[in-house]
C-alpha cells in the first residue's frame, strides 16, 4: 500500500478526514459539461437539469461504492498489519475509531488515547507524534475567549508544553505523521503525510487555542518549513498526493 494543506497555512491531510470525504461525493460531475453546453445551445434549459441531476447521482452512488470497497480495503491491510505485530496497524486502528471508519467505532476519548499510547510504546513514531498533539490541544480545554480570539488561558499551560515536548522529541524521527487519504472519484487509498508542525504554528500565529506568541509561531513555522523541504517529507507526499494539494 502507498504511503498524501489551507489557505496560505497548508492542511494537513487529517486535511481530509474520513467525514469530510462522504461531503466530496457532493461534487458536481464534469464530464457532463460539454452535453451541457450542446443543450444550451439546443434552447433545451429543462433537459439540461434533468442530465446533470441524473449524472450527479449516478456518478455520487458508484463513488459511495467506491467509498465502501476503499474503506473495506484499508481496514483489512490494517488488520493484516496488526497480525504481523507492526505498530502502524495498531496506529492506524486507534486512527480508524477516532475518524469513525469502523462499524461501531470506540468513541471514548479516554479509549482512543490509550490506543495511541499502546501504539506508541510498540514504535509507532505517528502514535508519538498523535499524543503529543493530543496533550498539546488538551491544554486548552480551560480558556477565556474574545471575540474569538484567546486572550489568556488557566494554569493548564504546562499541559500544552509537555505536548510540544512531545512533539519535538517524536518529530526527530519523523517529521510528519501518516493519515489515510481515501478520495473515490479516483478510486484512491494511501497513507499521506501530514506535517506535525503546522498545528503549533497556526495555534501560536492566529490565537485561536492560544494566547497569539510571535516567538513561538516563528520556531514552528521554521519547523514547518523545514519539514516541507526534507526529502523524506517529498518522497512521502510523492507517494501519496491529495487531489488539489
Amino acid at each position: 500500500m502507498d504511503t498524501k494543506r489551507k489557505g496560505k497555512v497548508k492542511l494537513n491531510h487529517l486535511a481530509w478526514p474520513f467525514s469530510v470525504i462522504r461531503g466530496i461525493l457532493q461534487y458536481k460531475t464534469r464530464p457532463f459539461l460539454s452535453i451541457l453546453l450542446v443543450l444550451m445551445l439546443a434552447g433545451c434549459g429543462a433537459v439540461v437539469g434533468t442530465t446533470i441531476n441524473t449524472a450527479n447521482k449516478i456518478e455520487q452512488s458508484r463513488d459511495r461504492g467506491r467509498l465502501n470497497d476503499l474503506v473495506a480495503a484499508h481496514l483489512k491491510w490494517v488488520k493484516e498489519l496488526q497480525a504481523k505485530g507492526d505498530p502502524m496497524g495498531d496506529y492506524l486502528w486507534a486512527k480508524a475509531n477516532e475518524d469513525g471508519m469502523v462499524d461501531n467505532p470506540i468513541k471514548d476519548p479516554k479509549i482512543i488515547t490509550q490506543m495511541y499510547v499502546d501504539a506508541a510504546a510498540k514504535g509507532s513514531v505517528d502514535a508519538q507524534i498523535r499524543l503529543g498533539l493530543k496533550q498539546f490541544f488538551a491544554g486548552s480545554s480551560t480558556h477565556r475567549w474574545d471575540d474569538g480570539i484567546v486572550t489568556k488561558f488557566n494554569s493548564r499551560a504546562s499541559i500544552m508544553q509537555d505536548g510540544l515536548k512531545r512533539i519535538e522529541q517524536a518529530t526527530q524521527k519523523q517529521c510528519w505523521f501518516y493519515t489515510p487519504y481515501i478520495f473515490p472519484p479516483q478510486n484512491k487509498l494511501c497513507l499521506t503525510p501530514a506535517i506535525a508542525a503546522i498545528d503549533p504554528w497556526a495555534a501560536f500565529r492566529d490565537g485561536y487555542v492560544y494566547p497569539k506568541d510571535d516567538a513561538l509561531r516563528d520556531y514552528w513555522k521554521q519547523k514547518r518549513d523545514a519539514c516541507e523541504s526534507s526529502p523524506g517529507y517529498q518522497e512521502a507526499l510523492r507517494k501519496c498526493q491529495p487531489f488539489g494539494g
